[in-house]
């Protein structure tokens, strides 16, 4: 009895594989690659360094042991099976989904097995992994946090199809999808249905079959990646039919939008060559982690959108990294000179305002053109009774045709030159006018220009302010996994996730509304799809206006108030405000002294007039001896005096005596107005600049304060209510370096305004004697 025993626990023996009882030393992999590509090429590559550089000399690789299964699932399962008989390899590691698959397939491992394109384990079969591990004696395997029934509910919440297609390699079909229940359960919840496409021969076969479905989910194409992946998405695209990336680099190739993360080569290979190290050191591969993460972002490619007629809802958009928000058939990205110059040419008020010049223009030509002579022509056909025809003894015949013609000039008129003076004092107001309201303009553009950077850019921050909450949401639940904190902090996260979202939609639609009103100005289509160039606090319009010699003088108390003197002459000089009103007094003067001369100063007209009797006939068209007349012709000079006029003169004269003291008293306004305008906008320019400085310190510190909390948080040394804090500090100090940026800018423009130049806007001619004038004045009041 005892022999049986001890025959039957050598046979069992016997029966066990040797790496159960004996430990690795080398390994000799044998290694199994989908197929020919630049992205097989340098991770084997890779690989060979890694596993060579971290266990030096314990790495054997045998090049005829590196298989390529050449896109074919069978080549993968015969390569799989070579090498599992093969004995000298001790450590298969496969590369890619086919050869995944075909490990898989396997099910029992008598060699550990690393697999490396492991998708969606209950679709390919596999168990879901429990605590982060295989649980399969000799086999593990790198999950991304890939997720097809993830990818497949957000591009439902981002175009909800009715049937989405699957387009994958008919090889990696039959290699990835071993059980379909999760997907139709899935797409069944979304009310949408779901079909397989696979490409066995080109990627026609996919468009040939896209009636068959609204939307298309690109997952791994095999031998079809690359230039064919482009062109099934263009040729989707232009049957209208939407694209899904299986990860972020489709995004490059004109998928409407992705989830899943681009894979770091580095990463994956750092992870196989740990555990490998980890097999040296015997630990069994069904015991190692599975799961590797990368950063997650939606990301929506407008360009993809707008190829199809679609548009994101704001709710998908406020939570997306979106790229080519440039439409082609849109304005490109214009810099501020750009948007002023549209404006210029095509804002209305602008274009109303050249219509009032034109109008001043016609007024003056129709007042001018009393100085002409007027010129009529007359014609006239008399029929008289007969009685009275025969008793005029031949003057006057019954029927008479005449005919004449008169001239009238004037040769002097006070209130004809009136006329003429004040339409061309109104016409030089107008001018006037019109030069202050381009200024105005000017101004107004640039704010607008600055309201839709700032509007952006809180955007932006306020997106970025989203994606740090939700990361330190996940902070909170490792640590209340942990036991470091409860769900209290979670809780404090969630709802700060919903404020935060609820500020991210509010910066989106102040941003839109920011947009609408530039549109507005240039005088084009509200909904136009307008992008504005960024203006960092590096570039050329910082420059501009950071880099001037007037800060010399700005900053320096000894010279403020002179600089200030200068730039009030200058504006009083330059105002197109003032010479406004100064036209207007001109004219209103003229008017006034016309009411003065109007009582003694003729007006002094000439008068001419011919006339011809072309016929006569009837009774008393022929008496011998009448003597008529058929010729006449008469020439007159007129001089007239307005004696009294019910007193109009009078009034009217009192009348513009008031308008002219009215007129006087708003210059004196106006100029007051320039001089604290002027002083007003220097003060701000100087308080700006200095804020931009100071927000610039605090943005950095507040920044520097959040990173460290954030580590203290994560350590569990400090509350959550001080990473609020932190993160709040750090938001608003970010918000408020951008705004202060443009606030500065701004500020300079209106100081420019108020001095009626912009230095963007100015010759270089303009800009010298622009110079020459303040080296003058300073240097006079320095004496």
């Amino acid at each position: 009895m005892t022999r049986l025993k001890w025959i039957a626990i050598f046979c069992l023996i016997s029966c066990i594989p040797v790496n159960a009882f004996s430990q690795i030393q080398i390994i000799k992999p044998g290694i199994i690659i989908d197929g020919t590509g630049p992205t097989s090429g340098a991770m084997l590559k890779s690989l060979k360094s890694e596993l060579s550089s971290l266990m030096p000399g314990k790495v054997r690789f045998n090049d005829s042991l590196i298989l390529n299964a050449d896109w074919r699932f069978k080549h993968a399962t015969e390569h799989f099976q070579y090498l599992e008989q093969h004995t000298g390899v001790n450590l298969i590691i496969t590369l890619g989904v086919l050869s995944s698959g075909a490990a898989v397939e396997n099910k029992r491992f008598t060699k550990p097995t690393l697999a490396v394109g492991i998708v969606e384990p209950e679709i390919q079969g596999l168990a879901q992994p429990e605590n982060n591990r295989s649980g399969t004696h000799n086999f593990t395997y790198i999950l991304f946090n890939q997720s097809l029934k993830r990818d497949l509910n957000v591009f439902h919440d981002v175009y909800p199809y009715k049937k989405v297609g699957l387009v994958l390699d008919s090889n990696v079909i039959n290699a990835v999808v071993k059980n379909a229940d999760p997907i139709e359960l899935l797409t069944a919840k979304r009310e949408a249905g779901f079909v397989l496409v696979g490409l066995e021969n080109s990627i026609k076969d996919a468009l040939d079959r896209s009636h068959e479905f609204d939307a298309a989910y690109v997952a791994h194409l095999g031998r079809f990646e690359g230039t064919e992946k482009e062109e099934l998405i263009s040729g989707l695209a232009q049957k209208g039919i939407p694209a899904f990336g299986a990860s972020l680099k489709d995004i490059h190739s004109g998928v409407l939008a992705s989830i899943s993360p681009e894979q770091s080569m580095v990463k994956v290979v750092r992870r196989i060559a740990l555990n490998v190290e980890s097999l040296l050191d015997g630990v069994n591969f069904s015991n190692m982690p599975v799961n590797i993460d990368f950063k997650e972002q939606l990301t929506i490619n407008l360009k993809a959108a707008r190829d199809i007629g679609f548009s994101p809802k704001f709710s998908i958009l406020a939570k997306a990294n979106v790229v080519n928000e440039l439409a082609e058939t849109s304005i490109g990205a214009m810099d501020l000179e750009e948007v002023v110059a549209r404006v210029i040419e095509k804002n209305l008020d602008l274009s109303i305002a050249k219509d009032d010049i034109l109008l001043a223009e016609q007024d003056l030509d129709l007042a001018q053109s009393g100085y002409y002579p007027t010129v009529s022509a007359s014609t006239t056909y008399t029929i008289i009774d007969e009685h009275r025809a025969e008793m005029s003894g031949g003057q006057q015949a019954r029927r008479t045709a005449s005919g004449s013609i008169g001239m009238e000039q004037v040769l002097f008129s006070d209130d004809l030159a009136t006329r003429v003076d004040l339409s061309k004092a109104l016409m030089t107001a107008g001018l006037e006018s019109y030069d202050a309201l381009v200024l105005d303009t000017i101004y107004t553009a640039a704010d607008a220009y600055f309201t839709v950077l700032k509007a952006k850019t809180q955007a932006i921050i306020q997106k970025k302010n989203l994606e740090l909450t939700n990361h330190h949401l996940v902070i909170a639940k490792h640590r209340q996994a942990a036991g470091h904190s409860g769900l209290s902090d979670v809780y404090r996260w969630q709802s700060a996730i919903a404020k935060a979202t609820s500020g991210l939609f509010e910066a989106m639609s102040g941003y839109k509304q920011s947009r609408i009103n530039l549109n507005r100005l240039m005088n084009q289509p509200l909904d136009t799809d307008i992008v504005i160039r960024d203006e960092s606090l590096t570039g050329n319009l910082f420059k501009t206006y950071s880099n001037i010699d007037e800060f010399d003088y700005i900053d320096n108390p000894a010279t403020f108030e002179k600089f200030i003197e200068f730039l009030i002459v200058l504006a009083l000089d330059d105002a197109p405000e003032i010479r406004e009103i100064e036209a207007n007094l001109t004219g209103l003067e003229r008017q006034y002294l016309n009411y003065q001369k109007k009582r003694y100063l003729p007006t002094a007209a000439l008068a001419a007039e011919a006339g011809h009797v072309f016929s006569r006939g009837g009774e008393g068209a022929d008496v011998p001896g009448a003597g008529v007349e058929d010729d006449q012709w008469s020439l007159s000079i007129n001089l007239s005096w307005p004696l009294f006029t019910g007193g109009s003169t009078t009034i009217n004269k009192v009348r513009t005596k008031q308008q002219i003291s009215q007129l006087k008293k708003k210059m004196d306004n106006l100029v007051l107005g320039i001089e604290a305008g002027v002083r007003s906008a220097a003060l701000d320019v100087t308080n700006k600049y200095i804020d931009l400085e100071s927000s610039k310190e605090s943005d950095l510190y507040a920044q520097k304060s959040l990173d460290l909390v954030q580590d203290s948080y994560a350590k569990g040394r400090v509350a959550i209510s001080d990473l609020i804090d932190a993160q709040n500090d750090a938001l608003n100090a970010q918000l408020g370096a951008l705004n202060s940026a443009y606030e500065y800018l701004l500020s300079v423009f209106n100081l420019e305004r108020a001095t009626g130049r912009y230095r963007l806007f100015s010759t270089p001619e303009q800009k010298l004697e622009y110079e020459k004038r303040l080296k003058s004045f300073m240097d006079i009041k320095q004496q």
